[in-house]
């Protein structure tokens, strides 16, 4: 049985009128104050797809994080359908609590067809084998067990390159612990959640700094799918840091499937301001 602690329960939203689908939030976890952002983006994709028709295939989303997420609350995911046309069709999601608007959302979906399939696949890093230890992701998403709705497997990264950004800090493996059905707009929305367990790290190492002595949000978050994958299946996140300034850092990915097909992109920008001395600590 579906809860609101496995991902199958948090993607299943009810609608609640015209235009507007209504998203549970995870139990809670003590360690973690507010909702896991990926996950917020997850459901507002959700939305947006169940608007534009599970006819057609989500291909690009991003999301703006405006106020952070509360426990105990459902979300309210407001679909405004920008544009439907004949291949594509646009939406714009806002997801409420009581708040405010925590997640705006332009997200866009198109009915499947074929064309020319290139890509750069990626370095011969081999899936988890059966029964190799995984993670947990209770702490990250917030639900009620250390096990989360995801395993992971990390990998090692690429060696740092000093005078360059361009180089792999975060790499793993990752699948939902459940089965999900054949939807593609399922897989999607796990995808993107997966996407964001460990997008803080790779800028964090370029800049020399830690968690603890940083402000840390998430500020904005694109993904584009580029091809169909299952994400029940073992998907591996290639995350390197893109550059800092200004307070911010930035992030960007790809992820492949485990016979080396590229099968989404990402970037996230996210706050990184360093802690300020309090006023009696300044001389």
């Amino acid at each position: 049985m579906n809860t609101r602690d496995d991902l199958p329960g948090l993607l299943d939203l009810q609608e609640d009128g015209e235009g507007v689908w209504l998203a549970p939030t995870p139990t809670g976890f003590e360690r973690r104050r507010h909702l896991f952002g990926g996950l917020v983006a997850a459901q507002a994709l959700r939305a947006g797809h169940l608007s534009a028709g599970t006819d057609r295939v989500p291909h690009s989303m991003h999301a703006y994080f405006l106020l952070a997420g509360r426990f105990g609350e459902p979300l309210r995911c407001a679909v405004d359908p920008s544009r439907d046309g004949r291949s594509f069709a646009a939406r714009r999601i806002e997801v409420h609590q009581s708040e405010g608007v925590i997640l705006t959302m332009l997200a866009s979906f198109q009915h499947p067809e074929a064309g020319n399939d290139y890509h750069v696949s990626t370095a011969a890093v081999g899936a988890p084998a059966p029964g190799t230890p995984s993670t947990g992701t209770g702490t990250e998403t917030g639900t009620g067990d250390d096990a989360g709705p995801f395993e992971r497997v990390r990998v090692e990264g690429g060696p740092r390159q000093e005078g360059s950004l361009d180089w792999s800090h975060t790499r793993y493996w990752c699948r939902t612990r459940d089965r999900l059905p054949d939807d593609p707009g399922l897989h999607a929305a796990a995808l993107v959640a997966m996407g964001d367990l460990e997008t803080v790290y790779p800028p964090l190492a370029a800049m020399g700094a830690t968690v603890d002595n940083r402000t840390v949000a998430s500020l904005d978050y694109a993904v584009w799918f580029h091809r169909a994958a299952r994400a029940d299946q073992w998907l591996l996140y290639d995350l390197r840091p893109a550059g800092s300034g200004g307070g911010r850092g930035l992030v960007y990915g790809v992820v492949h499937d485990a016979a080396g097909g590229h099968v989404a992109s990402l970037g996230m920008e996210l706050l990184l301001r360093e802690h300020r001395a309090p006023p009696e600590a300044v001389r």
